[in-house]
């Protein structure tokens, strides 16, 4: 399967009839995906993700034009933001047992020229900047169904591993370069007591390992979850919920430059 699309955007006039600005600009993406399945129990699918954008923007797209022309008048920033990613899937589907594999790689960068602000502007941002984010990983899950006792019971297990990666430079010079690596195992278990009540009970490992510019620090820690559910009619059903999570500091914006400490 192929399928492509493209947008040719130009400033469009606001109600009164006035030419707006900073919205011109071509839009296009390519989506490719080929499956292949050598039995009934197994395929592979392989996909691309092409994306490209390109115009003269807006110094702040976030704000309205009002906004825009009391920071930096009518100034304009070329703009390039690119997205690449591609993935790769296995699937596997037999009586007992489902299974799901995914690979992938996903690369966006983004450029603005902004020296070509003439108006109120950051100084240290006054030069052509670049921001790229990177994400490459693997995860798969699979699930059994094992009875216990002869109660339905359905095991599931897999892991988790992505490695990321964010970077900027601002006219050539390097302002950040982050990195993390995330690899994970879980393991989760639901049994049937009866046709209308279940009971999950789930662990997982986690393993963070973060360089970063507000810190270098590895997180390890085992989270747990306990989850019930009761279908005591056929539209309403009751789901008490208990767990134990890990939250990891998350990287800076690589297109924001900000003064801050690196303690």
């Amino acid at each position: 399967m192929v399928y492509g699309h493209g947008v040719r955007r130009g400033n469009f006039k606001d109600g009164e009839g006035n030419q707006t600005y900073g919205a011109e600009g071509d839009v296009y993406n390519v989506l490719g995906k080929l499956g292949f399945e050598p039995s009934t129990e197994h395929r592979f699918e392989l996909a691309y993700d092409l994306y490209r954008d390109k115009g003269d923007y807006s110094p702040r797209p976030d704000m309205g034009g009002n906004a825009n022309i009391g920071l930096s008048q009518e100034d304009l920033i070329p703009t390039k933001y690119d997205r690449d990613t591609v993935t790769l899937n296995y699937e596997l589907n037999k009586d007992k047992h489902l299974g799901r594999v995914n690979v992938f790689y996903s690369k966006t960068e983004i450029n603005r020229d902004e020296s070509a602000i003439t108006g109120r502007w950051p100084g240290d941002r006054h030069s052509e900047n670049q921001a790229e984010n990177r994400n490459q990983g693997a995860n798969a899950k699979i699930q059994s169904q094992l009875p216990i006792f002869g109660l339905n019971n359905t095991l599931a297990y897999g892991f988790d591993y992505i490695d990321k990666q964010s970077k900027s430079s601002y006219g050539g010079t390097e302002f950040m370069d982050e990195s993390a690596i995330s690899s994970a195992l879980f393991i989760e278990d639901k049994l049937f007591p009866t046709d209308t009540v279940s009971i999950t009970l789930g662990g997982r490992y986690e393993h963070y390992k973060r360089e970063a510019m507000t810190s270098d620090k590895t997180f390890s820690e085992m989270t747990w979850g306990l989850a019930g559910d009761w279908q005591f009619t056929e539209a309403g059903h009751y789901s008490p919920v208990a767990e134990r999570c890990l939250k990891v500091p998350s990287f800076l914006k690589p297109s924001l430059n900000t003064k801050m400490s690196h303690s």
